[in-house]
């Protein structure tokens, strides 16, 4: 097991780089991505560079136990059994695993400061959280189709055997099927049989709907971007704002001449 101290020693050395050498990364032109896996709730697996369908019977997926903080590259496949699972990017966006649900992580890139993430649901069920900035780019797949969210927005997406849905809880997005874009606004659901898109329907969504898990998610979303609003005033660094919410959750910022603003988890004395 990973302690407590050892997951925010590692998030502190990150977050340190991050706001003592803004200048330097707001210069680089590289395309790394900071996405991490930030809550692990009961059993949590996933594969690492999947090819094709990580349900299929020859997939050969690998899979291997899912732990805190661990670094979500392109190619990963995250999955839930008898658990649950946030993962947060480094533009504030947070993707929430309800239990026996598998996200593949499609495509994680950067260009010219944006993000660029395309996810697809393969099974179960998901909530995402997306405050896109200027040039990011966020959509996520489930059966027969996409959803891309252009603005802040909170939605729930379904894909089971029978067919898909998106509910929106916050703001709106935008499906695609096979080249039609249907707008979705807050409280309307978008459903659709698998492989029948003459099924597709658009109906508002029942009153009082939402159940634990979005509750969870709600919750789990409020309370982090609460902490991360307060931890950002600290740094120097706005293109990257994972991490920020457990650094000011589990400790305090303190002037350092010559260094800025530093952190040290709470317990811990200034050496």
């Amino acid at each position: 097991m990973i302690s407590l101290k050892r997951v925010l020693t590692a998030t502190c050395v990150l977050m340190l780089v991050a706001g003592c050498a803004a200048k330097v990364v707001l210069a680089d032109s590289g395309h790394a991505r900071i996405v991490r896996l930030s809550l692990v709730e009961g059993d949590v697996r996933f594969a690492r560079d999947v090819k094709g369908d990580p349900l299929a019977a020859d997939a050969n997926a690998g899979w291997e136990a899912a732990v805190l903080n661990l670094p979500i590259r392109q190619g990963y496949v995250l999955a839930t059994d008898n658990g649950r699972a946030v993962v947060e990017f480094e533009n504030g966006a947070m993707a929430f695993l309800s239990e026996n649900s598998v996200l593949e992580f499609y495509d994680l890139s950067s260009e010219d400061g944006g993000f660029t993430t395309r996810l697809i649901l393969r099974q179960g069920e998901a909530e995402f959280y997306v405050d896109p900035q200027r040039g990011d780019y966020f959509s996520v797949t489930g059966g027969d189709f996409s959803v891309q969210a252009e603005s802040r927005s909170t939605f729930r997406m379904s894909n089971f055997d029978d067919g898909s849905s998106v509910n929106v809880l916050r703001g709106k997005v935008t499906t695609l099927t096979k080249g039609k874009s249907t707008p979705l606004q807050k409280n309307q659901t978008l459903s659709m049989k698998a492989g029948d898109p003459e099924s597709v329907a658009v109906e508002a969504a029942p009153a009082n709907n939402n159940d634990d898990f979005d509750q969870w998610a709600s919750g789990k979303i409020q309370s982090s971007t609460t902490a991360t609003t307060a931890g950002s005033q600290y740094a120097e660094s706005y293109d990257y704002s994972s991490g920020f919410g457990d650094l000011y959750t589990y400790g305090a910022w303190f002037p350092v001449a010559g260094y800025g603003n530093c952190w040290r988890p709470y317990g811990d004395g200034l050496g």
